[in-house]
């Protein structure tokens, strides 16, 4: 079994990266997924490959957020597309914090196969 992290940024165009962009997973092993940027949610479209559809992150030790590790079911094998919501969080001179939330509804993906 072996754990794969998914790092989740916003370049300054707006657009999401993700490293890596396609995960190749077995059945058995975990995933998680960090961003430095702010807080974010992970959302399954058709399938998921988790006891789960929707993850939300917690702050991690790091100053980022993360979500914990999350282990791929044994019945999970093909694609399961995701939608990630996040928050890029400022603070204004007045002390106000605000959030400029950044959607991407398609992609990435998670191919699960069980060898």
């Amino acid at each position: 079994m072996t754990t794969h992290t998914i790092t989740i940024k916003i370049e300054d165009s707006g657009d999401f990266t993700y490293c890596p962009s396609t995960l190749h997973a077995k059945t058995g092993d975990t995933v998680i997924w960090t961003s430095s940027v702010g807080p974010f949610a992970v959302s399954f479209m058709v399938t998921t490959p988790f006891p789960a559809v929707t993850f939300n992150s917690q702050p991690d030790t790091y100053g980022g957020h993360c979500i914990v590790a999350t282990q791929v079911r044994q019945t999970a094998i093909g694609h399961n597309l995701y939608a990630v919501a996040l928050a890029q969080l400022s603070q204004g001179s007045d002390g106000t914090v605000s959030a400029k939330v950044f959607l991407d509804a398609g992609c990435p993906d998670i191919v699960v196969s069980d060898q």
